[in-house]
This record gives structure tokens, sequence and C-alpha cells, in this order.
């Protein structure tokens, strides 16, 4: 089954869906590595809106990196400073046990 394919259902207008990205790296991590390549090969169904890290300097590297249109310093309400808040992809790192 294609990935797109599970957005397609039939009578149902199709929604192309806004995502922010939180905590993404310019450097490395998942979201490099997997999320955005992903999200880009969806681009039919998703359109990364911008990215928000714990300062305005990171994510304004990671959406310089990325060539994401906008990079805020927290997510906070409404997500990415939008009105229709976006879907939220939350990318962190996991202390190793």
């Amino acid at each position: 089954m294609v990935a797109s394919s599970l957005f397609k259902v039939e009578g149902v207008v199709k929604r192309r869906f806004r995502l922010g990205i939180v905590g993404i790296s310019a450097l490395r991590g998942w979201a490099t590595a997997a999320h955005v390549p992903a999200l880009r090969a969806l681009s039919d169904d998703f359109e990364i809106v911008g990215v928000a890290n714990t300062s305005l300097k990171s994510a304004e590297a990671a959406a310089a990196a990325f060539g994401l249109p906008r990079a805020f310093e927290s997510a906070a309400a409404p997500p990415l400073g939008e009105r229709e808040s976006p879907l939220l992809s939350v990318d962190n790192t996991m202390p190793r046990t």
C-alpha cells in the first residue's frame, strides 16, 4: 500500500495537512534523517510550515538548513503562530539508560 493512499477516501475532499516540527536539529537527529525526507516525499499530503526549538537561533538554523519558511522560539499556542493550528511533529532526544 502506498502511504499517500491512506489519505484517499472515496467521496471525501482531500486536505493537505499543515505540519510544524518541534525540536529539529540542523545537523543530525531523527527528524533530520527520517521525518523531513518522509514528509517531503508525501508533499501532496503534508506541508511543513515551520520549526520551533528551545531557542530562536537554533530554529532559524534548522529552518535555513531545510528550506523551511518559518522559525519560532517556542511552539506556544496557537502552534507555530498560525491562526489555524497545524499538526505538530515533536522530535526530541531521549536519554539513554
